[in-house]
């Protein structure tokens, strides 16, 4: 897959992405140093050209001013954009704790009832497919038997899992 210099003009956000939360500060962090050492990793686009990852990078490179950024432009199945997405978010840490415990019950399926079943094959490969352990994903997913106040919190970056797990015992 080779990478590409895609006009910033013809990129496309992706409202289905799991990330809901944007640190502006971090857009702004980021595009400075764009201006100095340019787009580092090359984000990932559909052949549509809407974002598959690398929102962040995108806001970046528009903020600092850049006309292209690199990209590789993938054939992506739908089933996998969502888990791609997650997957990179969930790992360099990125997302709020709210819009991970959100895709992680996307990612678990509609029909899933996390909160009244106890352990579940879902949460096992759930676990496996994401890279995360099956104790982070029960965890993560409780939050969101979180009150509406400690919800709005998590949902604007002003409280942590942690806390709001502690809430709940």
């Amino acid at each position: 897959m080779m990478i590409e210099q895609i006009p910033v003009l013809k990129i496309q956000l992706d409202k289905n992405q799991p990330r809901k939360f944007i640190d502006y500060d971090r857009v702004k962090d980021m595009a400075q140093s764009m201006r100095v050492h340019g787009v580092i990793n090359p984000i990932e686009l559909d052949k549509d050209y809407k974002i598959i990852t690398g929102e962040l990078r995108y806001r970046s490179a528009k903020v600092a001013g850049l006309e292209t950024v690199p990209a590789k432009v993938m054939d992506i199945k739908p089933s996998q954009r969502f888990v791609r997405q997650f997957v990179e978010n969930a790992h360099q840490n990125t997302m709020v704790d709210w819009d991970t415990a959100k895709g992680l019950e996307k990612l678990l399926g509609a029909s899933y009832q996390i909160r009244s079943q106890g352990v579940d094959a879902g949460i096992s490969k759930l676990a496996k497919k994401v890279g995360k352990s099956e104790g982070w994903i029960r965890q993560t997913v409780s939050i969101l038997d979180s009150g509406k106040e400690v919800a709005q919190k998590l949902k604007d970056n002003e409280l942590k899992k942690s806390y709001a797990v502690n809430i709940q015992r």
